[in-house]
């Protein structure tokens, strides 16, 4: 088929009209036509994923044969079943995919053409796996919180009408879900129905749809529909989410199914619910059961972030934060983890798909850095790994400090579990901000002119000397003995001034009160408990009883860190204690003084008592940072948890403008970058006051 040339700066595109026909199996016969968006043409757009381009069948497009994959004349068959002749726009064929140029110049344009569509079908795919159940659950869902607000006004009680129409009442409590009744026997419960009625008379809605349900739902044919459908590939596609966030009016088709735009607003305060179980944040009304089958199951945290995306403001979404937050999904392309968020962002970058795919994300880092003047992108950058990026000799040209997006995003969340823009109006990264490592000082730093080089001035502060052990989740058991060996020989105190076993518990906290995320207040009594705490997990770490100079080891340790404040410690201890525990890979048992403890903190989940709660995310929090790094140790007595890569010899630096040190590997003159680091006496500054004793060295690097 051949096209006609589009003209960008009328702003044309193609549009392609589908032929009606009553007979679901006939062929497709479609045409194309330009148009100019300047001139407001009404018109659909498909939002769908693309599937395997080797299994194709011929569609006709004025006359010609055309190529197209099955899910996409899937699509084109339901759609014309169920509405007829429309004229729609389509990717795959309005756009002449062999022109990198028109697709990059249609690339800048799909924003606006999803916003301006007059109705946007997402195709889910054919019908399967109950999902005919599946939908007409969600909308029985819409249906109750709009019943439950009906019933609420008709009986005056506007607190809450205010509380169910409330998006962060929606996020924290939902009460419309916990009371409607509709949730019970009709939607939810697989059970008998004679005794759920019982439960519904008495007016018992917490008995009802969160001690009944949890237990048997997960099983029920509702239930697993639902969970089907939120693991269909739709979810997991890039390009679905400007699609999905920028539809004016849009309706989810799943075969002969339509979930109308209602109903799919039901869906952000349900996933909701699921996502605030996932992150330990148990609702007071909420049973157990419920709780755990939620927070347990992650299968519909890809449309969660689709659908959060679409709910909220679309002001100030910069590209760069875009980027880092959505790579857990899909894109065939490595380029389009770029630009399929172009539509979102209020900045912008001209895609340009006749680049390699290394010099796309150079040019991306470098606007980064030179324009918007953020580190954060050395997180990223460590994400995909220097020593992985060698070992794998994919895209061995791409400089050590550039993100490798399709690398990283295997890895996004696993290594750092910190707040998303979704949940907090943060990015993934802001909470490095806590430290200053660098103080105020801007970031000066510049990118050489063929993209390779990075040069940002700093400090050389010290060599890594010898490597602890390694903290990811295998290798925590050995924490234990390095921990006790570390505090109990040598120095008595760490360069710092403090003790050693006070230096080694604030490196593995970071140096943070991890309920109130602010840094560690080393004179509160929520120190004094964590210290306490970390201890007696330290000693509890082994299958056999921990033996009397274990416990005497950690009886002394205990009593330095909370010297100040052990009685009051001692009353609140046995919840950090299990956390710690747990934290640091326990397999055995505590000792039978703290074996009652261990059950009143299971007692203070099932309860959901705020400290539960924040014990919970403290330990996800936790986990995810420490997970694939290691404890080191400099020539000057320095302790601190970098990468896996990190070798003797390593070089630890603060770098102008990054708010946390960086390890870097000397390369014949120059460096190359390993990764960040946490390192406990230099994360407040302090490395620019040894510049000015003589304690440091200041130096550009280089760094490729």
């Amino acid at each position: 088929m051949k096209y006609d040339v589009l003209l960008p700066s009328r702003r044309q595109i193609r549009l392609l009209t589908l032929q009606a026909s009553r007979i679901f199996k006939d062929p497709i016969q479609c045409s194309l036509h330009t148009v100019s968006l300047e001139d407001e043409p009404e018109f659909w757009a498909l939002s769908y994923v693309w599937g395997n381009p080797s299994v194709t069948v011929k569609i006709t497009v004025d006359g010609s044969p055309v190529e197209a994959t099955t899910n996409l004349a899937s699509a084109l068959r339901h759609i014309r079943r169920a509405f007829g002749q429309v004229v729609i726009w389509v990717d795959a064929v309005c756009i002449n995919q062999k022109d990198d140029e028109e697709r990059g110049k249609q690339v800048q344009m799909m924003g606006t053409i999803y916003t301006k569509a007059a109705k946007v079908i997402g195709w889910l795919g054919p019908e399967a796996d109950n999902s005919h159940l599946a939908l007409a659950t969600l909308r029985g869902i819409a249906r109750a919180k709009m019943d439950y607000i009906l019933s609420m006004c008709a009986a005056g009680r506007w607190d809450d009408v205010a509380q169910a129409t409330s998006a962060d009442a929606e996020r924290n409590h939902l009460g419309w879900l916990r009371e409607a009744p509709q949730l019970g026997p009709k939607f939810w419960w697989g059970g008998n129905l004679r005794s759920v009625g019982l439960l519904i008379k008495r007016g018992d809605w917490k008995h009802l749809a969160w001690t009944l349900y949890p237990k048997f739902a997960v099983l029920s044919p509702a239930w697993k529909a639902i969970r089907h459908f939120f693991q269909r590939d739709y979810w997991i596609r890039m390009w679905i989410l400007q699609e999905f966030a920028l539809a004016t009016n849009l309706v989810l088709m799943c075969g002969h199914d339509i979930l109308e735009p209602e109903a799919i607003e039901s869906l952000s305060p349900m996933l909701n619910t699921l996502h605030l179980c996932e992150l330990g944040q148990h609702p007071k009304w909420m049973d157990s059961g419920a709780f755990s089958a939620f927070s347990n199951d992650t299968t519909w945290k890809p449309a969660y972030m689709t659908v959060m995306l679409r709910s909220q403001p679309d002001t100030d979404r910069q590209l760069r934060h875009l980027v880092a937050d959505f790579q857990v999904l899909e894109a065939t392309n490595p380029r389009d983890r770029i630009y399929a968020l172009l539509g979102l962002a209020v900045d912008t970058i001209e895609p340009k798909y006749g680049r390699s795919v290394v010099e796309v994300y150079s040019e991306f880092a470098a606007k980064w850095i030179m324009e918007d003047r953020d580190t954060s992108i050395l997180a990223h950058a460590e994400l995909s790994g220097y020593r992985e990026r060698k070992l794998s000799k994919q895209r061995p040209d791409l400089p050590s400090w550039v993100p490798d997006w399709e690398s990283a995003a295997g890895e996004m969340g696993k290594l750092f579990r910190f707040g998303s823009r979704l949940q907090h109006g943060k990015g993934s990264m802001d909470e490095l901000e806590r430290y200053r490592a660098s103080l105020d000082r801007p970031c000066t730093w510049r990118v050489s002119d063929d993209g390779k080089v990075l040069f940002a001035p700093g400090l050389h502060f010290d060599v890594i000397s010898s490597l602890g052990p390694d903290l990811s989740l295998g290798g925590r058991d050995r924490f234990r003995e390095y921990f006790l060996q570390y505090s109990q020989f040598g120095d008595r105190n760490y360069p710092t001034g403090i003790s050693k076993a006070e230096a080694l518990f604030r490196l593995y906290l970071l140096d943070v009160d991890l309920f109130t995320h602010e840094r560690l207040d080393c004179r509160s009594r929520t120190y004094a408990q964590l210290a306490y705490g970390f201890v007696y997990g330290i000693i509890a770490q082994s299958d056999a009883e921990p033996t009397l100079s274990q416990v005497e080891a950690a009886v002394a340790l205990a009593t330095e860190l909370s010297a100040l404040y052990l009685e009051d410690a001692l009353e609140g201890a046995a919840v950090y204690t299990t956390m710690f525990a747990t934290l640091l890979g326990t397999t055995g048992r505590l000792d039978a003084a703290h074996d009652a403890a261990r059950e009143t903190l299971q007692l203070d989940l099932v309860n959901s008592s705020k400290d539960a709660d924040s014990l919970l995310k403290m330990q996800h929090g936790m986990i995810g940072w420490i997970n694939r790094r290691s404890v080191f140790q400099t020539e000057k007595g320095y302790l601190g948890i970098g990468p896996q890569e990190m070798q003797s010899g390593d070089v630890v630096t603060v770098l102008e403008g990054c708010n946390m040190p960086a390890v870097l590997r000397r390369v014949d003159s120059d460096y190359v970058f390993l990764g960040l680091c946490f390192v406990l006496g230099l994360m407040d500054g302090e490395g620019f006051s040894m510049l000015e004793e003589g304690g440091a060295v200041a130096e550009e690097f280089a760094i490729r």
